[in-house]
């Protein structure tokens, strides 16, 4: 019979969560990390969609390259709302998302 592992789980002062996996990781991080199949680059930042840091499905989380990308998005947010621009904009980085998990997933043997 398979036994469930609980993990060690905390908030952070900011709100998000955070795992006990040899060392404290941010939780949406790991998530996007298992999901396109590498590690995150100490660069790339990951957005919650809904704004809510503790909402971490992957439905929910975006993969930007860097954090100049990043506010762009969140200036484009707040000059358009949640209009046509930031659906396109969703669109395009979930195909990207998913080039780089299948990329990744054929690299791994």
């Amino acid at each position: 019979m398979e036994q469930l592992i609980q993990l060690k789980k905390r908030l952070t002062e900011k709100g998000y969560i955070e795992i006990l996996k040899n060392k404290w990781i941010l939780e949406h991080r790991l998530i996007m990390e298992m999901y396109i199949g590498r590690e995150l680059k100490p660069e790339e930042k990951v957005h919650h969609i809904d704004f809510d840091k503790k909402n971490n499905k992957i439905e929910n989380l975006m993969l930007f390259k860097n954090q100049k990308e990043h506010q762009k998005f969140h200036r484009q947010i707040k000059q358009f709302g949640h209009t046509q621009p930031r659906r396109t904009e969703l669109k395009i980085l979930k195909e990207n998302m998913k080039k780089e998990r299948e990329k990744n997933l054929v690299e791994v043997k």
